[in-house]
Parts: C-alpha cells; structure tokens; sequence
C-alpha cells in the first residue's frame, strides 16, 4: 500500500517529461541570472552597503532606558 502512494507521489513529480525539464533550467537560469545582474549593478553604482550604521541604530539604547549605565 505504501509502496503504490510512494511510487504515484514519485510519478507526479518525476513525469515532467523534457518541457518541464527546460522549464525548470529556464527558471533557474532567470532568476539566477536576474540576481547577478542586479549584484553587478550594485557593485557597479558602489551601493553594496556594508557598513554597520543601521545596525547600530537600531541596538542604540535610547529607547530602553530601564537598562543599567554600565550596559549602554
């Protein structure tokens, strides 16, 4: 019994067949793609931010101000 759901569930997800086999590299390589084309024009423009300033805003601790002086 089990052996049928499993090889049925197999089926289904394996039939695709050749068209969604390049369905499936046509999604991959579109986002992939995209993806790179919008690091490289990040990195082109220099807007990769990496710097810690919002990180820091945000565990600024002004706006808890039950905590100890020593832990701000």
């Amino acid at each position: 019994m089990m052996e049928q759901l499993f090889a049925s569930t197999a089926f289904q997800f394996d039939g695709v067949g050749a068209y969604g086999t390049y369905m499936g590299y046509a999604f991959r390589l579109f986002f992939g793609g995209s993806a790179l084309i919008f690091f490289l024009y990040l990195w082109k423009k220099g807007q990769l931010n990496m710097d810690e300033d919002p990180k820091l805003m945000m565990l600024s601790h002004q706006d808890y101000p039950e905590l100890p002086e020593e832990d701000k």
